[in-house]
């Protein structure tokens, strides 16, 4: 658990302070193409199926990740927050304030899913035990992992 709350006050600190700080931008450095997926998940909110394909979403296959945007979608739009896209004229869309944090969250549980997996492993079978210091280090692993790729 102390993991995520890690991953989401570095992830959101760096969408929305050291990142576009870093790059000598004043718009938040945040994933463009959660937009469109967020539009999706609105409609599938209002029922709106028929425009579920067509743009902005940019949806091309099934539309789960959609279906799981709907409960922070809901918020948003219970909030009265707009989803309009970031850009120029919306360098700190709010929306990201409650958007992030849950896609974050959501991005976690494979640091669940590798935790159990350990647990699982280490099974009183086998006799191998984990201290909670070993438990951490795949966490800390998938905290630190990201795209290491230069860009032209």
């Amino acid at each position: 658990m102390l993991a995520t709350v890690g991953l989401i006050l570095i992830g959101m600190a760096s969408t929305t302070w050291w990142g576009p700080h870093l790059a000598g931008n004043s718009a938040w450095a945040l994933p463009l193409d959660l937009w469109g997926t967020l539009a999706a998940a609105q409609r599938l909110l209002h029922l709106d199926l028929s425009g579920l394909y067509t743009q902005p979403t940019g949806l091309v296959s099934f539309p789960g990740t959609a279906l799981i945007l709907v409960p922070v979608v809901a918020l948003i739009d219970a909030a009265g927050i707009s989803l309009r896209w970031p850009g120029v004229q919306n360098t700190h869309p709010a929306a990201w304030l409650l958007a992030g944090p849950y896609e974050m969250a959501l991005s976690a549980l494979a640091l669940f899913a590798a935790d159990a997996v350990l647990i699982a492993w280490a099974s009183p079978v086998r006799s191998v035990r984990f201290s909670p210091g070993q438990r951490q280090l795949p966490c800390g692993a998938s905290l630190s992992s990201g795209d290491t790729r230069k860009t032209p």
